[in-house]
């Protein structure tokens, strides 16, 4: 309730949310001071409060109603809680949406932001101490506090980046996560596609893009591989001897849109 902003991550037994099968295995909270896990199945628990934890995680979403709620690829949390509980956060922040808005070339996993931003070792668990029948739940709780730990650290540097750029403040508070928060209900029941019209448009697109890149080509006097930021920089800032205006955390030229 002190807490202002606060990060949050779920364990699953499986990874599609209307497998009725799959469960979820707890639930983890961060706030800039503290980290809390909590048992959601615990089928052979003789504690009532572990099998029937309906109003626990319902009580936990109207708590943080109003707070600033960040997550790493939370669409996928929250789609789980929709469908097990009716319920879920409002998410003002996904780390891997923000990491993707600041540098698209770069790997977004929250275990290799955690080792290249942060400095922490690698903290990973075999996938069947997370999903399978015999785990150890202690592993497992340790585990997924540190996700959330580390999801709100990254939160906090990443933010601070956004701050110094006013166009990917307005693309990504404006448009990228009400667009994440919409997927969230659209991947809840579908949304149905006009397939013709879609193949249609993408087959616009490609004679489009095509004809971009052939032009380009032509411009640069060679063909270049246009999705390597390392043959654009070598074309720009080597052939063309352009004066580089932005430039990268390592201080390299950038070739971003900016």
């Amino acid at each position: 309730r002190a807490a202002e902003r606060f990060s949050f991550d779920l364990e699953t037994t499986g990874l599609f949310m209307h497998n009725t099968a799959e469960r979820i295995r707890c639930l983890g909270v961060a706030t800039p001071k503290q980290r809390w896990v909590f048992p959601l199945h615990m089928p052979d628990s003789p504690f009532p409060e572990h099998r029937n934890h309906y109003k626990l995680v319902r009580w936990i979403v109207l708590e943080a109603t109003g707070k600033w709620c960040v997550a790493h690829n939370g669409k996928f949390d929250n789609l789980w809680l929709w469908t097990r509980y009716g319920t879920a956060f409002h998410i003002n922040v996904d780390t891997m949406l923000l990491s993707h808005t600041l540098d698209e070339n770069r790997p977004h996993g929250l275990k290799e932001l955690a080792r290249t931003e942060l400095g922490v070792p690698d903290y990973d668990i075999d996938v069947k101490e997370k999903q399978g029948d015999l785990f150890d739940t202690e592993k497992l709780y340790e585990y997924n506090a540190l996700d959330v730990a580390y999801t709100l650290e990254i939160a906090t540097l990443f933010e601070s980046r956004l701050r110094k750029s006013k166009t990917l403040r307005r693309l990504f508070y404006s448009l990228i996560m009400p667009a994440a928060r919409a997927f969230e209900h659209i991947e809840l029941e579908g949304f149905t596609v006009d397939m013709e019209k879609f193949n249609e448009g993408e087959r616009l697109l490609q004679i489009e893009s095509a004809k971009l890149e052939k032009e380009l080509n032509k411009l640069a006097g060679e063909d270049i591989n246009w999705n390597s930021t390392k043959q654009v920089g070598q074309i720009l800032f080597g052939k063309f001897k352009l004066k580089p205006t932005v430039y990268t955390d390592k201080g390299q030229p950038s070739t971003g849109e900016e």
